[in-house]
Order: C-alpha cells, then structure tokens, then sequence
C-alpha cells in the first residue's frame, strides 16, 4: 500500500494523471492488502484495472 500510494504521489508531482486504489483482505488488521497504479500522461477513462 505504501509503495503503491508513494508512486501514485510521484506521478502527480510529475503533473500526471493518476489513479490509486486499495484493496483490503476480509480481516481488518493482518490480513492481505493490495493496491493497484496507474499513471499516464493520457485521461484515465476507468479507474477498474484491465
């Protein structure tokens, strides 16, 4: 989640368009967590990764 959220951060500096979003397992604490990225110069017309 870290690395996903200090990259989706980057690429705004870089005045990117940028989508970010968690994805947390069935427990609250101590269970998976994943995250999915997407940066691109181009209009982002769905944030659902494909």
């Amino acid at each position: 989640m870290s690395m996903g959220m200090m990259v989706a951060y980057a690429g705004m500096i870089e005045e990117k368009n940028v989508s970010w979003i968690p994805s947390y397992g069935p427990e609250m604490r101590g269970g998976t967590a994943n995250c999915a990225v997407v940066v691109t110069a181009d209009e982002i017309g769905s944030p659902i990764i494909t």
